[in-house]
């Protein structure tokens, strides 16, 4: 969780550098050099399941993928206006925690875990939190 709230930290710090790594239009110097990010993603998740807190039947690249596209999803939309920030304190906590239990995590151990995790996004980047009625 605390690559996915560094992941975001560097979007939000940097949205016209993220918006143009996802831009299509762009011939890629090195397309190996940019598939690394995400096979540091696809460690942490083996490195999850090796420890147990993932079960044997996740695939770490499918966890991967649908955490990376959970995460780019939401970040779009808050730089595109759609969403305000405090939504990626709003959403991407529950939605991470029901991927993890998904793919075999104790619900009370993740829930704490996606928690401390997602702490480091607040502490580097700062974002409005949700107030009732917002």
């Amino acid at each position: 969780m605390s690559l996915g709230a560094a992941y975001v930290s560097n979007a939000l710090a940097n949205p016209d550098l993220y918006r143009t790594m996802f831009d299509a239009g762009f011939d890629l110097e090195d397309p190996t050099e940019a598939a690394k990010p995400f096979e540091v993603l696809v460690s942490c998740v083996t490195r999850a399941r090796e420890h147990g807190r993932f079960a044997e039947r996740a695939d770490p690249e499918a966890v991967a993928t649908q955490f990376w596209a959970m995460g780019h999803g939401l970040i779009m939309l808050v730089l595109t206006g759609v969403l305000p920030r405090r939504a990626l304190l709003e959403y991407v906590p529950p939605m991470a925690t029901a991927l993890f239990v998904a793919a075999g995590d104790r619900d009370d151990r993740c829930r704490r875990s996606v928690r401390n995790g997602w702490r480091t996004l607040q502490t580097a980047a700062p974002v409005e939190p949700t107030r009732a009625g917002d």
